[in-house]
């Protein structure tokens, strides 16, 4: 989700985004949007103003934000966690595995931050302009209000609002 608010702020360019338009655009509760500022705020990712003129803007221009220190900011947790109850050690598996696990994990976290590292917010508002798609989400027009009501040349039913959609019981 984060990586989908900054790029919005990073195609606004130097437009402040308020919570509530950022929800909109994420589909999800403005509350939310503001706990991940204040992660990407911390980081120095984003500025956010209240009062008159409001909102968020990127604190770097785009290029010089990758998706791994994006990545580091709002991941808190280790990707990869080992159970925390201690195995049995006088099984050879137990009594090993966890270190092997350990060296496993941290080569796979070191690859993915690496590869994230590869790719700054510019590079994304670029791929979403090469394919042809705008990267600022519809507006209404007078034949249609509602920018989420399907367009006649898309055979796809619009997607229905996350409080709309039909919870399950997965057993």
């Amino acid at each position: 989700m984060a990586v989908h608010l900054l790029t919005v702020l990073s195609c606004k360019e130097g437009r402040r985004g308020t919570s509530k338009a950022l929800g909109a655009s994420v589909n999800t509760h403005p509350v939310v949007i503001r706990r991940i500022l204040q992660s990407l705020r911390a980081s120095g990712l984003v500025e956010t103003h209240k009062g008159a003129g409001a909102g968020s803007i990127l604190a770097r221009c785009p290029a010089e934000i990758t998706l791994g220190q994006i990545y580091r900011a709002v991941e808190k947790e280790e990707p990869f966690l080992l159970p925390l109850r201690e195995p049995r050690q006088d099984c050879p598996v137990g009594r090993r595995l966890k270190t092997v696990l350990k060296s496993v994990f941290a080569s796979v976290e070191t690859a993915l931050e690496s590869e994230l590292n590869k790719t700054s917010l510019q590079d994304l508002c670029e791929a979403l302009n090469s394919r042809g798609e705008s990267p600022r989400p519809p507006q209404p027009t007078a034949l249609n209000l509602n920018p989420n009501l399907q367009s006649p040349e898309s055979s796809d039913p619009p997607a229905k609002p996350a409080h709309q959609r039909r919870k399950t019981n997965l057993k």
